[in-house]
């Protein structure tokens, strides 16, 4: 473990002004060179007690904020699997807004916990919470660990696959006497049954139920093209009665048919779909897709309403990116608790009505963001068109006044010349009388405008 003096200046900011710890910072503190010897080099000092306190103590001299993931941005592009695995991290905000909107009870899981962002948002509500995080990268588990140490959580982290159900490894996080959490391998830990669940799991991946070794006996009607629910699935299996749930997911969960419609109509029936909060699209680093929060209930619900908030407008663009900043995010979470209409941006669907759309819960059938153009004043109009007339005219006048100054080489020229302007004069002199024939049927004075094609004087 070394500190090189240089090492500090590579320091950045997120998009909320929050402290980064860069890859040149993390790799000065564990002593590597190359990113890839993160994972094995981390979880060495996580396992031997002096190591973590003092790499621990490095990383707070650096930065004392714990209320967001450090490490985001360098897992994201130093370490996730983006196309075989999906993988992308959670932003701060969207972070934010799901930690308020499912209000974290004492027990938490979070499932693809990743290096641990939900989690993170999730603990600054509620310190004393226990957390259970769930994770299939082993490279993603140390920094994972890490998070949850240095925060003096208690939690259990397990590397599992949760479209198959298999459980590998648990690591046992307990709240330590000092600051920092203890940290231990330990037994399987199953049976587990939260108050929350949060979750931003890998999009639209492929189910095979047949490979699947939980007991679920519906896993057959759960969706094989798109798994997205499948995470839903094992969410509920897990939420105590009266709990929340909050998962980000692709908009094709609100619409898509067949399996995916069945499964969206069992929650729709029973009430336990509470709101959907459209996102901007390119708010991730890997995903341009865009993305919704639908928070699920195990509570109570007298009329099975369901809050629908588009906040796509919600962002401002940094490079290829959205961002969501302080104010995007008060708004929408003041309007999800709020659940009333809020033109352009919010309505409270009741039962009836995503019944009538066929169980579709596509945002714009719920939330109407047009604003018709403005209806131009009849005045302006009207003066404008006349100011087009009148340059016409003034047009028309000097094409042939600089048309009867041109001087042909010989007679024969001249005198095509002049047939061709007069032709042109009488064109104009049609379409003169037929705009007053027009003016007469509708009773409309027909103002001087000029010579218009009907006087020739003066233009030879």
């Amino acid at each position: 473990m070394r500190r090189s003096s240089g090492a500090w200046a590579y320091a950045n900011k997120n998009e909320r002004g929050e402290t980064l710890i860069t890859k040149e910072i993390i790799n000065s503190i564990l002593g590597i060179s190359e990113s890839y010897e993160l994972p094995e080099r981390m979880m060495s000092f996580l396992f031997d007690d002096s190591k973590r306190e003092k790499m621990f103590d490095m990383f707070i001299e650096h930065s004392n904020d714990l209320t967001h993931d450090w490490f985001t941005s360098y897992f994201e592009e130093e370490h996730s699997n983006k196309t075989k695995m999906a993988q992308d991290f959670t932003p701060s905000a969207v972070c934010d807004i799901l930690g308020n909107v499912v209000e974290p009870g004492n027990s938490i899981a979070d499932l693809c916990a990743g290096t641990g962002g939900l989690t993170i948002s999730a603990w600054t509500k509620n310190h004393d919470a226990t957390f259970y995080c769930y994770e299939f990268s082993g490279r993603a588990i140390p920094l994972l660990i890490f998070n949850l140490s240095i925060r003096n959580m208690n939690a259990i982290v397990t590397r599992c696959n949760l479209l198959t159900g298999e459980h590998f490894e648990w690591y046992c996080i307990e709240r330590g006497e000092k600051k920092y959490s203890n940290v231990r391998q330990c037994d399987a830990v199953d049976d587990i049954h939260v108050d929350t669940v949060i979750s931003n799991p890998p999009y639209s991946q492929k189910y095979d139920w047949k490979k699947d070794v939980r007991d679920w006996q519906d896993k057959k009607d759960m969706p094989s093209n798109f798994g997205d629910y499948v995470f839903v699935r094992a969410g509920l299996e897990m939420l105590n009665d009266g709990g929340r749930m909050g998962f980000i997911l692709p908009h094709g969960v609100l619409f898509r048919s067949n399996k995916e419609m069945a499964f969206r109509k069992k929650l729709i029936d029973s009430g336990m779909i509470e709101g959907v909060i459209g996102l901007p699209d390119k708010l991730f680093l890997n995903t341009g897709i865009p993305t919704c929060i639908m928070v699920i209930s195990k509570r109570a619900q007298n009329d099975k309403s369901c809050m629908f908030i588009d906040a796509d407008k919600e962002c401002t663009h940094e490079g290829k990116l959205n961002i969501m900043n302080p104010d995007n995010v008060k708004k929408v979470c003041d309007a999800y608790h709020r659940r009333a209409d809020i033109e352009r941006f919010a309505h409270l669907a009741q039962l009836e009505e995503m019944t009538d759309n066929d169980y579709n819960m596509n945002i714009h059938r719920y939330v109407d963001t047009y604003v018709p153009e403005p209806i131009p004043d009849f005045f302006q109009l009207m003066h404008e068109l006349g100011e087009i007339e009148r340059e016409i005219n003034r047009t028309e006048i000097d094409f042939v006044r600089m048309s009867s100054d041109l001087v042909g080489q010989t007679q024969q020229i001249t005198d095509e010349k002049q047939s061709a302007i007069d032709e042109y004069l009488t064109e104009l002199t049609k379409g003169r009388r037929k705009y007053e024939q027009q003016a007469i049927r509708f009773g409309v004075e027909v103002p001087c405008t000029g010579r218009r094609g009907g006087d020739k004087k003066g233009t030879r």
